[in-house]
């Protein structure tokens, strides 16, 4: 099923992917959906990368799935621990499913009656995958009973 893809849509996708060739990284990229998907590498774990255009609502939308399943017992923890990850944040945030124990990186900005440039692409995409790499390794421990809900937050609060 083919979709109409509106001008300014097309445009905000043709530079995103003209971005990813200038900066030579590998990437899929998925030209009916208008939206692409890639790997960066981070300091502890890779970090995956989906970058989609939305023409419904006329936003970027970067999303990072954390690699981890947050199991039932420590979801009320993990909770505690993105709220304090996210009070001081700039852009972007995570979003924690409390029933499912999933969580992702998600930051947005709307292209509406906007000429997004290559500059806005790659700060959404260098502060998503830094933001990313900073707390991955920090939810991955929390999770697994190697750092505290204290010393994560106490960590959130200084960074």
């Amino acid at each position: 099923m083919e979709q109409n893809v509106d001008f300014a849509a097309k445009e905000v996708y043709d530079t995103l992917c003209g971005l990813l060739d200038h900066l030579e990284y590998k990437y899929e990229r998925d030209d009916e959906r208008l939206q692409i998907k890639c790997m960066c590498i981070g300091d502890d774990y890779p970090i995956d990368i989906r970058i989609r255009i939305n023409q419904s609502l006329q936003i970027i939308s970067l999303l990072s799935t954390i690699p981890i399943e947050v199991e039932e017992v420590k979801r009320p923890e993990m909770s505690c621990a993105v709220s304090a990850a996210n009070y001081r944040m700039v852009d972007g945030s995570f979003d924690f499913d409390y029933l499912t124990g999933n969580m992702v990186f998600r930051m947005t900005s709307s292209y509406r009656d906007s000429m997004i440039s290559e500059e806005l692409l790659a700060y959404m995409f260098f502060v998503s995958c830094h933001t990313v790499d900073e707390y991955n390794d920090k939810f991955v421990m929390l999770n697994q009973g190697e750092l505290d809900l204290e010393s994560f937050i106490k960590y959130a609060l200084e960074s």
